[in-house]
């Protein structure tokens, strides 16, 4: 008699934890859902400082002079400031095959003289979850060496795109800190800052890596680049200020 009382009060207890956790959940989706709503905010808008990501054919030769004449008059209305070419990726051991973007200098000088006041970038990345290491340090000293390369082809700057990065990579920091000095314009694709305290865990938790970063961290990686790219796409200056 006994045993069952408790045993009844045990799946009482586990009861009420799980309402808890499911009430939780639908508070954070409620949340998230009221975000989506409403009239927009006076400063939702864009500043003028606008980016396009533009694909692989754009450096691989599929693309022609006449394209980017056509892009160029349907960008010069826009606030659009700044292209991430994709000129990539990086091999799984880091290096940058430059048979990837055999026509980026051709590229580069018909993007000149169509759109001077709008800077190129080279999008590059890899996926680093059972790809790339970027904690090897030969690997990082290869996409560095692979940055170089591309900066002396005559792209304005660098973009990267490395995933999944996890919240309070070091290895990735350095990795930023030794590009800098190779490139006039530093930029980074990031998850979203963790919107509430614990989601981070809970989704680390169920995905296996982090799909948010801390507030500390974004604002390390921010203070490293001139521009952070938030997934989903919206480019950050920097200076901007940051907040929870």
């Amino acid at each position: 008699m006994i045993a069952r009382t408790v045993i009844r009060r045990c799946l009482r207890v586990l009861a009420l934890a799980l309402a808890v956790l499911v009430a939780l959940a639908v508070v954070v989706a409620v949340a998230f859902r009221i975000q989506f709503t409403g009239a927009p905010e006076a400063w939702a808008k864009s500043t003028g400082n606008d980016a396009l990501w533009l694909g692989h054919a754009w450096v691989d030769g599929r693309r022609t002079e006449q394209d980017v004449e056509k892009m160029a008059v349907r960008l010069r209305a826009t606030g659009v400031k700044d292209v991430f070419v994709h000129a990539g990726p990086f091999e799984w051991d880091g290096a940058l095959d430059p048979a990837k973007h055999p026509n980026a200098g051709n590229f580069l000088k018909w993007w000149r003289e169509h759109l001077p006041g709008v800077r190129v970038s080279a999008w590059l990345g890899q996926a680093v979850k059972n790809g790339l290491d970027l904690d090897d340090p030969a690997a990082r000293d290869r996409v560095l060496a692979g940055a170089k390369h591309i900066m002396e082809l005559g792209f304005d700057g660098i973009h990267y795109n490395f995933e999944p990065i996890g919240d309070g990579d070091a290895d990735f920091l350095e990795l930023l800190d030794r590009t800098r000095p190779l490139t006039r314009l530093l930029s980074v694709s990031t998850p979203q800052i963790e919107p509430y305290p614990l989601m981070r865990l809970a989704a680390r938790a169920t995905l296996g890596h982090d799909k948010y970063w801390s507030h500390g961290f974004f604002r390390q990686v921010a203070e490293r680049t001139d521009q952070v790219g938030v997934t989903p796409r919206m480019l950050v200056p920097r200076g901007r200020r940051f907040e929870r």
